[in-house]
């Protein structure tokens, strides 16, 4: 399981308050400065009013983070944060601004990492770790 999927399958569309930060550990809601910092994204289904209902089960929501490029080297480099969660909605925690940003920078880290690896792969100077 990669350390940046925070939400997946049935899970809720929310951790709770208490829930360890996925950065360091604390429990959000805990910090001194602000109860959690939050990333959040989904879709709703509009009523034939054009006015919005609410989260459907027939909704998934997910996100991830990657490039696009005319390669395919793009497919290497998807992390996934959210999968499959069911009602289309997602809310991720951290317990401050500043754990999140950290996270936040280690999943573009990773993003790169995985691209580097992609592009080595490309040019023949290391195996394919998917045996592709």
């Amino acid at each position: 399981m990669s350390v940046f999927r925070l939400l997946a399958d049935d899970g809720g569309h929310a951790a709770p308050f208490g829930t360890p930060c996925p950065e360091c550990g604390k429990p959000v809601g805990s910090s001194g400065g602000c109860s959690a910092a939050y990333l959040s994204g989904g879709a709703l289904l509009l009523r034939e009013d054009g006015h919005h209902g609410h989260s459907s089960d027939q909704l998934r929501a997910y996100s991830s983070v990657g490039v696009v490029d005319e390669s395919g080297l793009a497919e290497r480099t998807d992390v996934a944060v959210v999968e499959h969660l069911q009602g289309g909605q997602f809310h991720l925690q951290w317990c401050s601004v500043m754990c999140m940003r950290v996270w936040l920078l280690r999943l573009i880290a990773e993003v790169e990492r995985r691209l580097a690896q992609a592009q080595a792969v490309e040019l023949g100077a290391v195996p394919d770790p998917s045996g592709m």
